[in-house]
């Protein structure tokens, strides 16, 4: 019976670590991005804007690290402040 209880122990253990092995895996597959209109919000801010001017969207001013458009959001028309890191132009904030 003792053995018993060890040779259940044992495989109780390795499937509990193979869980743990696999589930981070499995996570990882799943990841999305933030999406706003449809559009990934990742990538240079010279992509985000592209993209949205192909919604229709119009680009009022632009810099190194920010651009500010206008377009109908929430049936409403918003101006928008995008911006990026100065580092490495990717886009990280976007503001209505």
């Amino acid at each position: 019976m003792k053995k018993f209880i060890y040779h259940m122990k044992s495989v109780l253990g390795f499937l509990i670590t193979l869980m743990f092995l696999v589930t981070p895996t499995y996570a990882q597959e799943e990841e999305t991005h933030l999406k706003f209109k449809g559009i990934a919000i990742t990538g240079t801010i010279e992509n985000f804007v592209e993209q949205l001017k192909s919604k229709e969207y119009k680009l009022i001013e632009k810099s190194d690290d920010s651009a500010v458009m206008t377009g109908d959001f929430a049936n409403s028309n918003c101006t928008f402040l995008i911006s990026a890191t100065k580092q490495t132009s990717l886009f990280c904030n976007c503001y209505l």
